[in-house]
């Protein structure tokens, strides 16, 4: 055989390599590749793509150009819902998963800026409630990505609403802890309304997944100082309830310096009632879980409890955002919170 014919089939193999091995650094390559693996052709209504491109740099270097290849190639695009892109810190490795609905199937691409490397995941039911599935894949091209990819993906596979999605680009994952931050904020926002002079404030309270979700879909942060974060010990949440808190709101105008305050839990029974709900924290029960609550995502008020109202002043606003303060004790509510409305 010629020489440059070896050197055109090297670069060939090396392209389309199979699952797990080192690839070339040619990502547009890849991205064809992983097409051809998943039978999928561009356009396809049962593709989408997960990436953290335009989050991180390479070699200096910004990524977003990799978003216009991607929607070039596989024809997914943010305004047809179907091009994702999940948070990753600016120092990371570019990420594209490419998933086909109806197979299953998910190609994940991984790429430093020097070298490539492609890995498979069939993420149905039959794999991902399984421990051995999470084991293998912690071990592969997706490695601690795998449940953010997986979730994600799932999530978008299952008819999640495209703000939930939102919800998990954020959070890099879609767990039930975001499930009942997105409740949360869908209560707020239906029985909260804001008027003119308005703004939220919320006392993530105590913390958790939830709070992404809060930020997303109720554009509050700790850089606008409309988001408090405070973590209860152990004895603090049991003074509280056997209930899960899911924090505390206040609905402040700033003009006539006076807000109105409501403490927000989780109903554990309802979700119990309503989901085969499993308590373990494994990603293979956390797999089944947000499974089941996202076809209930449009029933938020079924699962989150308004258990308190209050007027809100300027001292008592003071308290509830200052550091040290249990903003439950503040609010003079720091033992059997949902008991005391029964």
């Amino acid at each position: 055989m010629n020489g440059w014919l070896k050197v055109f089939f090297a670069v060939t193999l090396l392209l389309f390599s199979a699952v797990d091995g080192s690839c070339g650094t040619d990502v547009r390559g890849l991205v064809r590749g992983a097409l051809k693996t998943l039978g999928a052709q561009r356009g396809d209504p049962n593709l989408c793509v997960l990436t953290d491109s335009t989050y991180v740099n390479l070699a200096g270097r910004s990524t977003e150009e990799y978003v216009d290849m991607v929607e070039g190639e596989t024809g997914c695009s943010v305004g047809k819902g179907n091009l994702l892109l999940f948070r990753r810190p600016s120092n990371y490795h570019l990420i594209i998963a490419l998933y086909k609905r109806d197979t299953k199937e998910c190609v994940v691409i991984r790429y430093d800026g020097q070298e490539g490397r492609v890995g498979k995941l069939h993420i149905g039911d039959e794999h991902v409630y399984e421990p051995d599935f999470w084991k293998k894949a912690s071990t592969g091209v997706s490695g601690s990505d795998t449940s953010g990819i997986v979730s994600i993906l799932r999530a978008w596979s299952l008819g999640a609403p495209y703000d939930f999605l939102k919800s998990a680009e954020f959070h890099g994952d879609a767990c039930p802890g975001l499930a009942w931050g997105y409740f949360t904020a869908k209560v707020v926002q239906k029985q909260y309304p804001l008027r003119t002079g308005e703004k939220y404030v919320f006392i993530a309270c105590p913390n958790s997944c939830k709070d992404d979700a809060i930020q997303v879909l109720l554009g509050v942060s700790p850089g606008k100082r409309t988001l408090f974060v405070k973590k209860l010990t152990e004895d603090q949440k049991k003074q509280l309830s056997e209930e899960k808190g899911a924090g505390i709101l206040v609905k402040w105008n700033q003009s006539q310096k006076r807000g109105k305050g409501a403490v927000l839990a989780v109903d554990m029974d309802k979700i119990r009632q309503t989901i085969s709900y499993k308590t373990s924290s494994k990603p293979n029960a956390k797999a089944m879980n947000i499974a089941q609550l996202i076809s209930h995502l449009n029933s938020s008020e079924e699962f989150i409890k308004v258990v308190r109202e209050f007027a809100v002043t300027p001292e008592l606003m003071q308290g509830l955002m200052s550091a040290g303060e249990n903003p439950y004790e503040v609010i003079g509510l720091s033992r059997k919170l949902v008991r005391e409305t029964k």
